[in-house]
């Protein structure tokens, strides 16, 4: 069986993706950490700051370490982040914009992002 764990920088958002999860992989097994101060620091700093990202990169590996056969962060904001550990580390993590941004170039050649914080702009925009 498939583990997946997910990284929320939102605590409501775990039961939204365990439910997601549940109808779109019923064989996968799912787990869940939050760490809502991931997004708080990034909030107030107007961007990722390095110890944040350190101690991402270290709830991320804790995941792979407890079995996880892949993580996916929640987490737009996270998003550099995100990109840079995979390719620095070559773990299995994956954000979770990643797949709307491949449907919206292949709807398009102008693509807008809406976004309901600012910390998320950059990344998503980059994306």
């Amino acid at each position: 069986m498939t583990r997946l764990a997910m990284v929320h920088t939102v605590g409501a958002l775990e039961s939204v993706f365990a439910d997601l999860a549940s109808e779109l992989g019923p064989d996968v097994e799912t787990t869940h950490v939050v760490d809502e101060a991931l997004l708080g620091e990034a909030i107030a700093a107007g961007h990722v700051p390095e110890s944040t990202a350190a101690r991402l990169e270290r709830t991320v590996r804790e995941a792979l370490d407890e079995g996880a056969d892949l993580v996916l962060v929640t987490c737009s904001s996270m998003g550099h982040v995100v990109d840079r550990l995979a390719e620095r580390s070559g773990l299995a993590v994956l954000r979770v914009d990643e797949a709307l941004a491949d449907r919206a170039i292949s709807l398009g050649q102008r693509i807008g992002v809406i976004a309901t914080l600012a910390t998320t702009l950059e990344p998503t925009a980059d994306l």
